[in-house]
């Protein structure tokens, strides 16, 4: 396996493994401006705020607060939900989505140096126990 391609297997479960030390330095990419930008150019093309505060953690006062920031620094844009017009969807724009990237692209450079400094293999056996323990817990 590539080491970019170990290094994005185990950035993927770092962020949803933040217990670890690594996973702190990933906290700033899962919460914050980036936490949103990330979520909206990685996972999810258009949110809702409410939608933003349950899936990234964050209360709703912190969520407006974050959206009227980005917004401000044209990284992302509100619009009108077209089905529901009571509803304001996010979405991320081409500058924010540019800017997210940056930013998982540093988290994934810190992350392939630990590749490097502790082996492939070893960070294959990290993933693999880390995966059959999130099975074993989500039974």
């Amino acid at each position: 396996m590539e080491r970019n391609n170990l290094a994005e297997i185990l950035f993927q479960e770092l962020r949803c493994n933040t217990s670890t030390s690594l996973g702190e330095i990933l906290n700033e990419f899962n919460r914050g401006e980036i936490g949103v930008l990330g979520y909206l150019a990685f996972e999810k093309d258009e949110a809702t705020a409410g939608e933003l505060s349950e899936k990234l953690n964050v209360t709703t006062a912190r969520i407006a607060s974050i959206l009227n920031s980005l917004e401000a620094k044209d990284y992302i844009k509100r619009t009108e939900d077209n089905k529901d017009k009571r509803k304001t969807l996010v979405v991320v724009t081409k500058k924010g989505k540019a800017l997210a990237k940056k930013a998982k692209k540093e988290v994934i450079d810190k992350i392939t140096k630990v590749i490097n400094e502790i082996g492939e293999e070893e960070v294959k056996e990290y993933i693999r126990i880390t995966l059959k323990i999130r099975e074993i817990l989500n039974k």
